[in-house]
């Protein structure tokens, strides 16, 4: 069973686009003008119409768009050069597999025949240790 067809515009599925939009904002809307961020802002982390944000911003639903656009690009080109979201993707990702990792260590340890309990114990004390390291990764990220 496919997405609904309102998902997507001219092929590009808008939840995503929408979600990328506002990492690359998260990371780079600070370099926009003021009327760049106000507008990028509205319309993809509120949801207003180009129509609704011309209205309240008395101008036409072209400048809007033209504005909601450049900033898009600007993004973009930002994060073409420096590759930050990249990099958060990566480490993320990363982070999770470690996540992963020490809980496969808890579990083997808890339940691997053969293993003194010292072992166990030492190996828990790892896991835990990696679990607090990811932590600390993470809380340094956001």
């Amino acid at each position: 069973m496919g997405s609904p067809a309102w998902l997507y515009q001219r092929g590009v599925c808008m939840v995503e686009k929408t979600v990328r939009m506002n990492l690359l904002f998260d990371f780079y809307g600070p370099l926009l003008t003021e009327r760049q961020q106000r507008f990028f802002e509205m319309y993809y982390a509120q949801d207003l119409s180009l129509g609704e944000i011309a209205e309240a911003s008395g101008v036409s639903r072209q400048a809007v768009y033209d504005i909601i656009k450049r900033s898009a690009a600007a993004l973009e080109g930002f994060d073409e050069r420096l590759g930050l979201v990249a990099r958060h993707e990566r480490m993320a990702t990363q982070l999770k597999r470690l996540e992963k990792l020490a809980e496969e260590l808890s579990e083997g340890a808890r339940w691997r025949a053969g293993l003194s309990e010292g072992d166990k114990r030492w190996l828990q004390a790892k896991a835990e240790e990696l679990r607090r390291l990811v932590r600390a990764i993470d809380e340094a990220e956001e």
